[in-house]
């Protein structure tokens, strides 16, 4: 992920809270294992680029900002 204004942002999955904490513009996070089994949260939609693959890839729909499993999003690419 590429921060491009200041957001908050989680990364969990079933077991751990890999990160709840609010990024500033300049920041990048990688998740963890390849994104496989996480699930993502966004505070601010268009303060962050989520790349996949090299791309940026838009996981955002229907104004869905909390609770994305990235694994549907990882299998197309």
């Amino acid at each position: 992920m590429k921060i491009k204004k200041e957001t908050w942002i989680e990364v969990k999955d079933q077991n751990k809270l890999w990160i709840s904490k609010v990024l500033n513009a300049g920041d990048e996070y990688v998740l963890p294992d390849n994104g496989v089994g996480k699930t993502v949260s966004f505070g601010n939609t268009d303060g962050v680029d989520v790349v996949i693959d090299g791309k940026i890839v838009t996981i955002i729909s229907n104004n869905k900002k909390t609770n994305i499993k990235m694994d549907a999003f990882l299998n197309n690419h």
